[in-house]
């Protein structure tokens, strides 16, 4: 990227984060948690990327554990840690890529 193209991006990914509607997600996401277990029944494949936390508010432990917790009764899934904060998909986009067909293609 170009230093103006950097500079930007920088603008628009401080623009959108910390906003009221994030920290709001943030303040209850053990909540929600807890009431999708209560009622998803859900049994189709899936494969979860983790972050440590990093701008979360939460330990790296506490946060991945949301994850781990929720795939714990879930045939047919995975999960993968990351050691990158919570946009991973602006991060590890390849790592993702690259799991995501391993995953899928072990479904076959």
């Amino acid at each position: 990227l170009t230093e103006e193209e950097k500079e930007l991006y920088k603008i628009i990914f401080y623009r959108r984060t910390a906003t009221t509607s994030m920290n709001n997600e943030a303040k209850t996401i053990k909540a929600n948690v807890k009431k999708l277990e209560e009622v998803d029944t859900t049994n189709v494949p899936m494969l979860f990327f983790i972050s440590n936390g990093d701008g979360t508010g939460y330990s790296k432990e506490e946060w991945r554990s949301f994850g781990v917790g929720y795939l714990a009764n879930k045939q047919n899934s995975e999960y993968r840690f990351l050691d990158c904060s919570h946009y991973i998909h602006n991060i590890a986009y390849q790592q993702i890529y690259e799991e995501s067909i391993k995953f899928i293609n072990q479904l076959k």
